[in-house]
C-alpha cells in the first residue's frame, strides 16, 4: 500500500541528497548547502537522515520483504558503489541504508507495538551517548579520538575507511541511525492510524533534541543523539504539513519518491561520468551561474524521466 505523502517526503529526501552532491564548486557553495564540517547542522545534514526516516515510515504500512536479500544486494551496491568512485571503502551510504533497514525491521519485528518500538529508539540514542562518554569522559567527541573512529580503525582499518580516515558511514553510527528508523516507523503509524498528533511528537522530538545537546554534540558525521532527534522532529513536522496539502502539487517529488534508489545512482553515476572527462566543470564555468544554481539546474533536467517513470507506473525495486 502507498502512501503520496509519504513519497513526496521520500523524493524530497533525495532530490535533497542529489543536489547536495551536484555542486561544481564547494569552495563558493553558499554554507547551508554543505555538510557541516563536525559540528552543527546545515540543510544538507537533513538530507540521508530525512532518507532513514523515510525508510522507517514505510516499514509502517509494509515490511514482509525478504529483508536479508534487500539489505545484501543495497550493501554490495555500495560497495560497488565506491570502486567506481575509486574508493576501496567497505561502509558508505549505501552500506548505512541497509544495515539501517536490516536492524531496523528485525527489532520493528520483534518488538510489534509502537511504545515498545518508540523506547527502543530511545534505548539506543542511549546508548549511542553512553558509549561517546565512557569511551573519552574528558573529551568524547573530539573529531581524531571517538569510539566511532577507534571500532572503524580496529575492526575496517584505515586503508577501508572514508578517505583513509574518519568514516561518516562506520560501524557505531548504524545504532543511532536505526533509532532514526524507529522514529521514522512510529510517525508513519501516526500517519497510517490517521492520528493528527504528528506535529506534536515532532515538537517534543526537536526539545528533547535540544536539550540532549546539552550534553552531546549536535554531530551528522558521529550521528549523534541530539542529531538524530533533531532530524526525525523536524521530518515529523514536515511530513505532516506535505499529508494537510494536495498530493496533485507533489507529483514531481512523489514521482522521485517511486523511484529514489534508481535515481540517486543514476545521477551520481552520470555525474561521475562527466567529473571524469572534465565536462561537468566545463559546462558550469561557460554557463555564468553560481554553484548553487547550477547544482539545482542538474536536478530540475531528471524531472521528465522520473514523471515518465512515474505515468508508467514503472518502479525499480530492489
Amino acid at each position: 500500500m502507498r502512501n503520496l505523502s509519504l513519497d513526496a517526503f521520500r523524493g524530497l529526501a533525495i532530490l535533497t541528497m542529489i543536489l547536495v552532491d551536484s555542486p561544481p564548486d564547494f569552495e563558493t557553495l553558499v554554507p547551508i548547502l554543505k555538510h557541516s564540517t563536525w559540528e552543527g547542522i546545515t540543510i544538507a545534514d537533513l538530507a540521508f537522515p530525512g532518507f532513514v526516516f523515510a525508510m522507517g515510515a514505510s516499514a509502517a504500512f509494509s515490511s514482509r520483504r525478504n529483508i536479508w536479500r534487500r539489505a545484501g544486494i543495497l550493501f554490495l551496491l555500495g560497495i560497488g558503489f565506491n570502486l567506481i568512485c575509486g574508493q576501496i571503502r567497505i561502509f558508505g551510504i549505501l552500506q548505512r541504508l541497509a544495515l539501517t533497514y536490516l536492524f531496523g525491521i528485525l527489532l520493528i519485528r520483534w518488538l510489534e507495538s509502537p511504545r515498545k518500538i518508540l523506547s527502543a529508539s530511545m534505548i539506543l540514542l542511549a546508548i549511542t551517548s553512553l558509549g561517546f562518554h565512557l569511551y573519552a569522559p574528558q573529551d568524547p567527541f573530539n573529531a581524531n579520538q571517538n569510539l566511532s573512529f577507534a571500532i572503524d580503525l580496529t575492526l575496517i582499518g584505515q586503508n577501508y575507511m572514508y578517505l583513509g580516515g574518519f568514516d561518516p558511514e562506520g560501524i557505531f553510527g548504524t545504532i543511532p541511525s536505526t533509532a532514526s528508523m524507529l522514529l521514522g516507523f512510529c510517525a508513519g503509524n501516526f500517519i497510517k492510524d490517521q492520528n493528527r498528533s504528528l506535529i506534536q511528537f515532532g515538537l517534543i522530538l526537536i526539545l528533547l533534541g535540544f536539550a540532549w545537546s546539552s550534553i552531546d554534540i549536535i554531530s551528522k558525521p558521529l550521528w549523534t543523539s541530539p542529531f538524530a532527534l533533531l532530524n526525525a522532529g523536524f521530518d515529523s513536522i514536515l511530513l505532516a504539513l506535505i499529508k494537510f496539502l494536495p498530493d496533485k502539487i507533489f507529483e514531481s517529488l512523489i514521482a522521485f519518491g517511486q523511484n529514489p534508489l534508481f535515481f540517486f545512482l543514476a545521477t551520481n553515476l552520470i555525474l561521475i561520468l562527466l567529473w571524469k572527462i572534465d565536462l561537468y566543470v566545463w559546462i558550469w564555468q561557460i554557463s555564468g551561474l553560481s554553484s548553487a544554481m547550477f547544482a539545482v539546474i542538474w536536478c530540475l533536467i531528471w524531472i521528465p524521466l522520473a514523471e515518465f517513470f512515474y505515468h508508467h507506473r514503472i518502479v525499480v525495486k530492489v
